[in-house]
């Protein structure tokens, strides 16, 4: 029973083992070493000598091994059942086929167990003695069936462990304890393969969790990304636009007092220059955090409430007349939405900058008790035919706003 023992250290060795190529056998190890992260010594050592060694040279090491084993229990009967006579030349020929088709084990499996099967059987019925003698024609029978197990269809398995099974009993026929033992061997075989086949898929099924589980992960992260760039690419829309719409704004106005009112023109050209700084400023401390700079002027904190009046004497510079107007108790406010009052106010006044045609504008912030509501108005035309405009001097809603807004989310300009 020497080749039993041989047998069960193949199938721990190649089954239980294995890499991430299930037709190479024992797919669920690799798996296994990348989702649980442990390996014993023996494990250890099984992946680097498979890693190593080609499917090829396993299968030609295992048909020598099924040839050496075969061929021996036909030498080994001549002398019990032969009278120390040798066999005739066709009971060889018959042990040396008996191993070769597991050579197609991997591509066709059901096929190289059925015609393993089929030449053992027709060994039996012509000379039962030299196939059947201490069991030496079952080592590569024992290989196909495990491989069939392992990773044939589930008819496939069934089929052949119904036949094999059957066929132990029609090629074993002389003691009934051999044929006893030589089906539970086989049963052992199916069940080995089968096993390992059943931690192979337990062990892919693991690893397509932990791939799930990391792009579950990552995609908090990956949406988190993409607001900051869309909030960043927002403030610096807002302070471009309200920077270069004053600048543009002085330098027309001062270009056209220039010759006739020079300290008009001083003005407007030093309000450019203040314009331009300060947008500098807020550039650099937006792309300082982005480069995580130490710089204190980098590091600022981003424009709140408190900035407004700053902003708005940024647009008086520009000939218009702006008043800021606060009802109700104020109050601290989260940093995003002391924020988003900012910017709000600063796109409103752009617009009327850009687009009014305004000479008054009016700013006012309504406190209630859990809202904070923005009104910006002017008394400009816009950019209206003369028969759609307005009267003069009539004012008109620019922007109105309510923090926080209905429904939890922001609220944009009207």
């Amino acid at each position: 029973m020497l080749y039993v023992y041989i047998y069960i250290g193949y199938i721990g060795f190649w089954f239980a083992g294995g890499d991430e190529d299930p037709s190479r056998g024992g797919g669920a190890f690799a798996v296994r070493r990348c989702t649980l992260g442990r390996m014993n010594r023996f494990e250890a050592a099984v992946h680097r000598l498979k890693a190593i060694v080609p499917p090829v040279a396993v299968d030609l090491g295992l048909t020598a091994i099924s040839e050496g084993t075969v061929l021996w229990g036909v030498h080994a009967s001549q002398a019990v059942y032969n009278n120390h006579a040798a066999w005739p030349w066709w009971v060889w020929a018959f042990g040396v086929a008996v191993p070769l088709p597991g050579l197609l084990r991997r591509r066709a499996p059901f096929t190289a167990w059925l015609m393993t099967g089929a030449v053992m059987l027709l060994f039996a019925f012509f000379n039962n003695d030299a196939a059947n003698y201490n069991h030496s024609t079952e080592f590569p029978f024992l290989v196909v069936c495990a491989t069939v197990a392992y990773l044939g269809r589930t008819s496939q398995f069934a089929a052949a462990f119904a036949l094999s099974v059957a066929g132990v009993f029609v090629s074993v026929r002389e003691i009934l304890a051999k044929s006893v033992i030589t089906s539970l061997t086989i049963c052992l075989a199916f069940a080995f393969g089968r096993l390992a086949a059943k931690q192979r898929q337990t062990s892919l099924l693991l690893a397509e969790r932990v791939r799930e589980a990391e792009q579950t992960a990552g995609a908090p992260a990956a949406e988190a990304a993409a607001a900051e760039r869309t909030r960043i690419a927002r403030d610096m829309h807002d302070i471009l636009a309200h920077a270069v719409s004053l600048i543009v704004v002085q330098a027309e106005a001062g270009g056209a007092v220039a010759s006739t009112s020079p300290d008009k023109a001083v003005k407007a050209f030093d309000a450019i220059g203040d314009t331009g700084r300060a947008a500098m400023v807020q550039l650099r401390r937006m792309l300082g955090v982005l480069r995580e700079e130490d710089d204190a002027v980098a590091l600022a904190p981003q424009p709140t409430i408190a900035a407004l009046p700053g902003l708005i004497d940024s647009v008086r510079s520009a000939e218009i007349e702006v008043s800021l107007e606060s009802r109700g108790a104020s109050r601290p406010l989260p940093p995003d939405a002391e924020i988003a009052v900012f910017r709000t106010v600063q796109e409103s006044l752009t617009n009327v900058l850009k687009h009014a045609r305004a000479s008054r504008a009016r700013v006012e912030l309504d406190w209630g008790e859990d809202t904070l509501a923005i009104r910006i108005a002017d008394d400009g035309i816009g950019p209206v035919s003369e028969r759609s405009a307005p009267a003069p001097g009539t004012w008109t809603r620019r922007s109105r706003t309510r923090w926080p807004p209905p429904g939890g989310r922001s609220s944009s300009p009207a």
